[in-house]
């Protein structure tokens, strides 16, 4: 478990075992690490959390805020046709889809066109 994760603390239940808390704030830099570039699965590994835990606190934010911004894989790549300075943003949508834009690209017909292929 890392050293500098907070809030961390140890409540006593009836029995044998411990039951964590955490707070609602390192509840959320948990889930919004897991919209990053680390897997839930890491960032559960990171504070020591049940990856399962942290998958049903993620859906239950999902479920709250469904006007959340989708995190997508996105690769800069060279035009092929373009001149040197033009480059272009991949964008990959599942296994099979892949949009490719200007960097320079408006983002209003951006939402459009990845809500268009959706």
């Amino acid at each position: 478990m890392d050293t500098d994760t907070p809030d961390l603390k140890t409540l006593p239940v009836t029995g044998k075992r411990q039951r964590r808390s955490y707070s609602p704030e390192l509840k959320q830099k948990m889930i919004a690490e897991t919209f990053g570039i680390a897997s839930v699965s890491t960032v559960a590994r990171r504070y020591d959390v049940n990856a399962n835990q942290l998958f049903r606190w993620r859906k239950q934010y999902l479920d709250n805020h469904p006007e959340s911004p989708v995190v997508l894989p996105v690769e800069v790549v060279e035009s092929e046709t373009a001149t040197a300075s033009s480059q272009l943003l991949a964008i990959s949508l599942g296994a099979t889809k892949q949009l490719r834009v200007p960097l320079d690209c408006p983002a209003e017909l951006l939402r459009v066109a990845i809500e268009a292929i959706k």
